[in-house]
């Protein structure tokens, strides 16, 4: 019997095209401020003033004094609603909708007119209950995809699993479930966040809690509990390369002989992503979030590979599921 907390998707992957429109929902803001940067930036002009004008984002970031590798994000993502056209790799000319941008500039007070939003992290810290809703909210999201993840990974070769930024621990709870020759699961996550978990995981859907589960609080910049494989579940496209490396370090010096990391994250233009189109529109939109929210990124297949080799890992294989909602399950092991 499944646990009351955990949504399964009934619908099937029929119903990707409704999911994918009732997340879209989610990102106004990120699109406002995307338009917002366009705009002050005059980007839409610089481009050319003729469907038939491209530029590269190399010049146009030379131009305007900002990092090439932030705006092509920002641009690639607004290209996927129809805001520019990506002629070729980093190269864009105007849209037959984003012309108008480039042709009047009198449009562009109706989109500059709102308020500025303080910085996420700030918010959070000043704002307890937006930090559990904010838990809540990453923890409603595994559960869409919970048994398809954890269809993709094999942990029976395992007797310690540690979720670094476990959250509320749904993930690891579920994994326990399947799972009997875990011995141990430790849910590992800032201190304030496994404060806020005792208040309600002693008792979880009218069920004892399992008494293989634990909780500890810390920073996974500097030590973690011994395991024998350590999950990150969105966790590394919330931080920057140099931050990531920092994590997966930390990590290494603590996985047992034989261990594995297994990172659940997206993979920008994955071409063996089911739903390729849908999964490219949401990614790229993700990728804008991750960047405007905490300067972190999505990334592709090579970006994971520099990335692990450089903290001493090497993606041993990758795991997909049919549903693009779900992350592929990229798993390591430490350099030999």
């Amino acid at each position: 019997m499944q646990s009351s907390n955990v949504f399964v998707n009934e619908g099937g992957d029929d119903d990707c095209e409704n999911l994918k429109s009732l997340l879209d929902y989610s990102r106004g803001i990120f699109i406002a401020n995307s338009m917002e940067v366009m705009l002050k930036l005059d980007i839409f002009g610089r481009v050319g003033k003729t469907l038939d004008a491209s530029r590269s984002v190399e010049s146009l970031a030379a131009e305007v004094n900002v990092d090439a590798d932030a705006l092509y994000r920002v641009m690639r993502a607004l290209s996927k609603d129809g805001m520019f056209r990506e002629l070729s790799p980093r190269v864009f000319s105007n849209s037959p909708r984003s012309i108008y941008l480039a042709r009047d500039k009198t449009l562009h007070s109706y989109f500059l007119m709102r308020g500025r939003e303080p910085s996420f992290w700030d918010h959070l810290e000043k704002n307890p209950d937006t930090m559990n809703l904010f838990a809540d909210s990453m923890s409603s999201l595994t559960s869409l995809t919970i048994h398809k993840i954890i269809g993709l990974a094999d942990f029976s070769k395992f007797k310690i699993v540690t979720d670094l930024g476990g959250s509320k621990g749904v993930l690891l709870k579920e994994i326990l479930k399947v799972n009997k020759n875990i011995e141990k699961g430790i849910n590992f996550d800032m201190v304030a966040i496994i404060e806020k978990n005792k208040h309600v995981n002693s008792i979880e859907s009218g069920e004892q809690l399992d008494s293989r589960y634990v909780e500890v609080g810390g920073s996974f910049f500097e030590s973690v509990p011994e395991s024998d494989c350590y999950v990150l579940k969105s966790i590394l496209h919330d931080w920057s390369e140099d931050k990531c490396i920092e994590i997966l370090k930390t990590a290494s010096k603590s996985l047992r002989q034989d261990g594995r990391i297994y990172i659940i994250d997206y993979i920008i233009d994955d071409q063996d992503s089911a739903h390729e189109k849908l999964a490219s529109n949401f990614i790229a939109w993700l990728d804008v979030n991750m960047l405007q929210l905490f300067g972190g990124r999505e990334r592709n297949l090579k970006e994971w590979h520099d990335l692990v080799d450089k903290a001493g890992f090497q993606i041993e294989s990758i795991k997909r599921s049919q549903s693009f909602m779900t992350q592929p399950l990229i798993i390591l092991t430490k350099k030999t």
